[in-house]
């Protein structure tokens, strides 16, 4: 039998998936105008599509972060897990998008604990 826990967890892994595609999706059109290369939001290098992954500004998992489109974006996987999200560029780069008093705002977010998505 199937626990309620178990089944939020596939429903939550496979929105995922279709959110990083999004946002992988949304950055290479952004950037590069094609479906197929983007560039990584903080080295600003071009990479296929497949090679992009969806990375956090905040450092959380919490639900007010795990699906916030401002603070996803394309990066390449030296960025994202090799760099643990390169936050040197990453933050000048929010800054510049979303100015000083909402990137400490999304900030906040990673103290958030509301359980709703």
């Amino acid at each position: 039998m199937k626990t309620k826990k178990s089944n939020v967890t596939k429903l939550k892994e496979k929105a995922w998936n279709w959110f990083s595609k999004y946002i992988r999706l949304r950055d290479c059109l952004l950037t590069t105008g094609s479906k197929e290369y983007g560039k990584c939001f903080t080295c600003g290098r071009t990479y296929p599509f497949g090679e992009l992954q969806a990375g956090h500004f905040v450092d959380s998992r919490t639900k007010p972060v795990l699906f916030n489109e401002d603070i996803v974006h394309a990066q390449c996987v030296g960025c994202n897990l090799f760099k643990k999200g390169n936050k040197d560029e990453y933050t000048p780069k929010m800054i510049e998008l979303f100015g000083t008093k909402k990137v400490l705002e999304f900030l906040e977010l990673r103290h958030n604990k509301d359980k709703t998505w």
